[in-house]
């Protein structure tokens, strides 16, 4: 059977369609629209425009499923419907006007969805998994496959972008307060005091960007973006600082960054000053991308179940 899965996320919304065949689920199509829902926030309510547009890219999503009859939906969303003060009322609205009911995962489900999406088919093993989205940032903390800590941290990386800087790239002195507040966030964390990983598996949009960005400058194999490829810790600082306004190094570099965050220009690099924060307070030496998270746990957690 054909089933849909709706993924409303901060930075991006996606319809992501399944066939399930057997108790096992393969992706046969893809839409994603960037609307930067957390940047529709003000006075912690999202604006008119802001639910009008979501409205709008659903409404588009509900039409093309109508035209192939698909019927078996189910949805999601995350931080940015989650924290604001009128998420609630949209959602009544997506189920009211577009059909869709929509589900307000909590911080620890979102958590607890990216470790199955992440781990699901591995051997037992201990480990960090963290998911950089666009208003939080879940960190996973696990021994013998079992989930140890779950901790879902109030910032990410269009947030972040938003509060501090005020062009696309952030300046030298805007990533500086973005990696303050972050490792202030981090280091405040009681449930994440005193642990220590050398390897973090990173999952969602900004580690694919932060992998695809790494083979561009390392010349290491496209598997990076696949999944799987270590990359070094040690040269976040350089991806991060050869890109920031008042540094950039030339056109070749830009062309790099171009190829690897297309729909990303303006959220990598807080996203990124996120990741050293969060690699630093564990100890972490390499990151590792995976392609699977939050919407193939979903599926494993609530459809296959």
């Amino acid at each position: 059977m054909l089933h849909a899965l709706i993924d409303i996320g901060s930075n991006t919304v996606r319809l992501a369609l399944y066939q399930i065949t057997d108790g096992r689920a393969e992706m046969v199509l893809k839409k994603k629209n960037a609307l930067g829902l957390a940047a529709c926030i003000d006075n912690n309510r999202v604006s008119e425009v802001g639910a009008d547009m979501l409205l709008d890219i659903l409404q588009d999503y509900r039409r093309f499923l109508d035209s192939f009859l698909i019927t078996r939906v189910d949805g999601f969303t995350t931080a940015a419907l989650r924290s604001a003060e009128n998420g609630r009322d949209i959602v009544r609205r997506i189920r009211e006007e577009v059909g869709f009911d929509i589900r307000i995962l909590t911080g620890e489900e979102e958590a607890a969805y990216d470790f199955i999406g992440a781990t699901h088919g591995q051997e037992s093993r201990d480990g960090v998994l963290i998911d950089v989205g666009g208003a939080s940032t879940e960190v996973i903390v696990f021994y013998d496959n079992v989930i140890a800590h779950k901790v879902s941290l109030p910032m990410g990386s269009l947030s972040l972008h938003r509060m501090y800087c005020r062009d696309i790239l952030p300046t030298t002195a805007e990533i500086g307060e973005i990696i303050r507040e972050a490792k202030d966030i981090v280091e405040h964390e009681p449930a994440l005091a005193f642990l220590h990983s050398e390897e973090i598996t990173g999952i969602g949009g900004t580690m694919k960007g932060a992998a695809a960005l790494y083979s561009q400058l390392y010349g290491k194999p496209a598997e990076n973006v696949s999944g799987g490829v270590p990359m070094k810790v040690k040269r976040l600082p350089d991806m991060i600082t050869r890109y920031l306004k008042d540094r950039v190094q030339g056109e070749e570099d830009l062309a790099k960054y171009f190829r690897a965050a297309a729909d990303r220009l303006h959220t990598l690099l807080p996203g990124l000053a996120i990741v050293e924060s969060i690699t630093e307070h564990f100890g972490a030496e390499t990151l590792v991308y995976s392609d699977s998270g939050v919407r193939e746990g979903f599926i494993h957690g609530e459809i296959l179940k």
